[in-house]
């Protein structure tokens, strides 16, 4: 595992997710963040794992030891920076924050009318790749603040996919190891529309493509062998069973579209 080494003063503000506050840093070409529950990081290495079977645009994370002032203060992950000179990310939160006060409570295709108000986008293609990954994986933790656009000359674009901390059963605290699998695992509910998985998919027109047996050959080469990893790995494969033609097809030799600028 790449240690990698950051000073206090490159903390930056409080990554806030359902669950809570997370420590992270800006470096010149990374962001860190230090894992809060118990298994974000490796959760991330594994979902970008994932990614990289697809086409989807997608941040690439790494599973690091964070050195802070050269005190080791815990595992988290490390990803580039995304964003190309003049670019702005503007999260969904912003954005619907113009449109109504009450945007929490907007539905999805409320959220897809104000962002093709307010951008003249439609993030359907985008959205409907968020659900169908954080299906698979669990993702407990889909809010406005990690959907995103991308501003350049006035122009937007959807953001890569980004922000899968909380998914694959990392929240050590809340699914304890000492618990059955398929009960922690049933346990988990979705976000942002319906608290369902299955329920979320039927916004979804058609799957996304995955080539699984690519999948396989990564998971080969992942190093970690913690308790928690072991069933991350496996939250993610009962989630490819069950929703394979629902959430995902099978198609071999894709080209992946991680970002590692």
């Amino acid at each position: 595992m790449r240690e990698v080494e950051v000073h206090k003063y490159e903390r930056v503000a409080l990554g806030t997710s359902s669950k809570g506050s997370q420590i992270r840093w800006q470096t010149k070409n990374e962001f860190i963040k230090l894992n809060l529950l118990g298994n974000e990081g490796p959760a991330e290495s594994l979902v970008s794992a994932l990614l990289d079977c697809t086409v989807i645009d997608h941040v690439q994370y790494e599973t690091v030891s964070v050195v802070e002032d050269g005190e080791t203060v815990g595992i988290g992950c490390a990803s580039s920076n995304f964003l190309k000179d003049g670019e702005v990310l503007i999260t969904f939160d912003r954005l619907l924050r113009k449109v109504s006060k009450d945007f929490l409570k907007f539905g999805y295709d409320d959220v897809r009318d104000a962002i093709f108000q307010l951008c003249g986008i439609d993030v359907k293609p985008y959205l409907d790749q968020c659900i169908c990954i954080d299906a698979i994986i669990r993702n407990e933790d889909r809010h406005f603040n990690n959907l995103a656009v991308i501003q350049s000359n006035g122009k937007f674009r959807t953001a890569p996919l980004f922000d899968h901390g909380l998914s694959c059963l990392s929240d050590l605290l809340t699914y304890p190891l000492i618990e059955l699998n398929e009960r922690v695992y049933s346990r988990v509910y979705a976000k942002p529309w319906f608290a369902n998985f299955n329920k979320q998919l039927e916004l979804v027109d058609k799957p996304i493509v995955l080539d699984r047996e690519q999948f396989n050959l990564k998971l080969k080469g992942f190093t970690s062998k913690s308790e928690a990893t072991y069933r991350a790995i496996w939250c993610i494969n009962k989630g490819l069973d069950e929703l394979e033609g629902k959430a995902w097809v099978q198609h071999s030799g894709l080209t992946s579209l991680s970002i590692f600028h």
